[in-house]
């Protein structure tokens, strides 16, 4: 199913604007992500990780789909899991009941489900203590998000 119009149509966008066969076209992805018609009423530049429940999985394509999707996509999340698993790696994680007692992953086999490559959600309530193995440093710096 086309998504979008084909390559001959001409859109006009309002009274003064045409845009012509042949015109390149570009998203600003950023307009997109601010948009309080796909991200609500709620200031889009805070995070509310309960506001994503609701959207559907095309709102956000920052690498695009189909034939015109970005070719370092791949490389980008291949990049990120490395930098996450590198800075979880200076941690010993613990996981731990809601009541504060260590479980052993052995207690574990009839609540967890997993299988390659992903997990079901464990039927338990679970916490994670993250203590660092050496002296970790984390440098945060709040962006400015009006630029």
């Amino acid at each position: 199913m086309r998504i979008v119009e084909s390559s001959n149509a001409t859109v006009k966008l309002t009274k003064d604007f045409e845009v012509k066969n042949g015109t390149r076209l570009i998203t600003v992805n950023r307009a997109s992500s601010l948009d309080i018609n796909i991200w609500g009423p709620k200031d889009p530049k805070v995070w509310i990780p309960n506001r994503l429940n609701h959207l559907n999985r095309k709102s956000l394509l920052h690498f695009g789909s189909g034939q015109t999707k970005c070719a370092g996509m791949k490389f980008a999340q291949v990049e990120l899991v490395s930098i996450l698993l590198g800075f979880l790696n200076r941690f010993d994680c613990q996981l731990l009941r809601k009541n504060g007692n260590q479980i052993l992953i052995d207690d574990l086999d009839d609540q967890i489900i997993g299988f390659s490559p992903g997990f079901l959600p464990p039927t338990v309530g679970l916490g994670v203590v993250m203590k660092p193995r050496e002296e970790v440093w984390v440098n945060l710096r709040l962006r400015n998000l009006e630029n």
